[in-house]
């Protein structure tokens, strides 16, 4: 904060975090409605991360670097090489038994083992929903913390070079 005559200003600085360190590669397929699901396919994810708030005023930045990379590197790894499925899609039937994730669409199957796949607590696995997913992950990972005061979180996922979506939430 920084004061003004009466008057006392919250003043705002945004940090960008794109290492080369917060990428994934996974497998994902998309659902149109009742009308169509793409094949299972890949992609080479890249994330990265804009972060708002408040200079700490006894150490002059928003959240250390250091701190946070890690927190960033361990979310993106944890889908890294693996099959993503939404788990809320309701055009998807998904089981569970004896070690693998049955995926049923229409008159498709598919069988994985069950270490190689991410149920997400999503509606389908776009980049927008991806980029949310890992938001909502990292904020909270943050606010355990405690190591700064965020007012905005921005996370941009990548699925391809100059293909994109990005999240933002005011906190």
């Amino acid at each position: 904060m920084v004061q003004e005559g009466n008057l006392t200003l919250m003043q705002n600085f945004k940090i960008n975090l794109k290492k080369e360190t917060f990428n994934f590669a996974a497998a994902h397929l998309i659902t149109y409605g009742a009308k169509t699901c793409e094949k299972l396919h890949g992609h080479n994810y890249r994330v990265s991360v804009m972060l708002t708030g408040e200079l700490d005023p006894e150490n002059g930045y928003v959240y250390d670097f250091v701190f946070i990379k890690p927190i960033i590197k361990k979310i993106v790894d944890k889908l890294d090489h693996c099959v993503l499925l939404a788990q809320y899609n309701k055009f998807l039937k998904i089981k569970e038994e004896k070690g693998q994730i049955k995926l049923f669409y229409k008159s498709k199957e598919y069988f994985f083992p069950r270490s190689d796949v991410v149920l997400l607590p999503i509606e389908n696995t776009t980049v927008e929903l991806l980029a949310q997913y890992i938001n909502t992950q990292l904020y909270q990972e943050l606010q355990v913390s405690k190591h700064g005061q965020i007012t905005v979180l921005e996370i941009e996922v990548e699925e391809s070079f100059g293909q994109s979506a990005s999240f933002r939430k005011e906190y």
